[in-house]
């Protein structure tokens, strides 16, 4: 893709992967030094999946091999936090008792995504592509993926946030008013 979008040589796209897994490595690294830097963990992965989403958005858009770069850059920060805390975050959901099924369920989503989020954006090219050609066809792709992945991301934070208390029960409704 690198070598297609930008007439990169092939050793830069190496070098690029690279760069964003050693991003990656250095933010996942970090993510408790940065958790306290902001008031809730919420907020750091609120920000962590935006970067995400951003930096692929600018990887896929970017007129050039260097402002691409900058898009690794902030997926490779905001894959790194995400993958580090969400874990905890997960397993903060659910009484001990019940903690490692989900965070089985977790790890088992993320592995399917994974083998199917490609098959599926392979399938959205292979579309698009007589239409538009390749080249928008994986770009177009590439940015509905992260748009929605980022969304679906922060709703799910969100919904995270706001369950009840593992062993506490949620709140009653709030009562409701007759309608005159």
């Amino acid at each position: 893709l690198v070598v297609r979008l930008y007439g990169a040589a092939p050793v830069e796209a190496g070098l690029s992967a690279a760069f964003g897994g050693l991003t990656y490595a250095v933010a996942a690294s970090q993510a408790g030094r940065l958790t306290a830097l902001f008031e809730r963990r919420l907020s750091l992965l609120v920000a962590a999946n935006v970067a995400l989403a951003a930096g692929l958005v600018l990887a896929a858009t970017a007129p050039s091999l260097a402002v691409g770069g900058v898009g690794v850059t902030a997926m490779g920060l905001g894959f790194g936090v995400t993958m580090s805390l969400y874990r905890s975050m997960i397993t903060g959901l659910a009484p001990a008792d019940l903690r490692g099924g989900l965070v089985s369920v977790a790890e088992s989503y993320g592995r399917l995504t994974a083998t199917l989020g490609p098959v599926a954006m392979g399938a959205a090219i292979a579309t698009l592509r007589p239409v538009v050609g390749l080249l928008p066809a994986v770009r177009w792709t590439v940015v509905g993926t992260a748009l929605f992945v980022g969304a679906a991301g922060v709703g799910c934070l969100v919904a995270a946030d706001r369950a009840p208390e593992p062993g506490h029960p949620p709140p009653p409704p709030a009562a409701r008013r007759p309608h005159n």
